[in-house]
């Protein structure tokens, strides 16, 4: 449409970091951007989903890399305890 402005990156918006918060009892962690919450994550795909929704450029590399845009909060980057339905934690992956 003319005239309309492309909707800006979360890179531009803001300087706070997404954080992926803790892991959860059940697995997963919770994802939020500037204090909302985005979804609860159980893999490195499932994050790098939340962060193309979110408008985050690149999140492929985001994730992958040590991407100061991620903070990631008590446990390991890439590290997301059970899955649904899984009886024992997944190891993190190697990288």
């Amino acid at each position: 449409m003319p005239g309309r402005r492309p909707r800006p990156t979360v890179e531009c918006m803001s300087s706070e970091p997404i954080v992926v918060h803790r892991i959860q009892g059940e697995g997963g962690r919770r994802v939020t951007v500037r204090g909302r919450i985005q979804g609860i994550v159980y893999s490195d795909s499932d994050l790098i989903e939340v962060l193309r929704i979110v408008g985050v450029t690149d999140p492929e590399s985001t994730v992958a890399s040590s991407s100061p845009l991620l903070e990631w909060r008590d446990a390991p980057p890439h590290d997301y305890g059970l899955g649904p339905g899984e009886a024992a934690p997944r190891p993190a992956p190697r990288r």
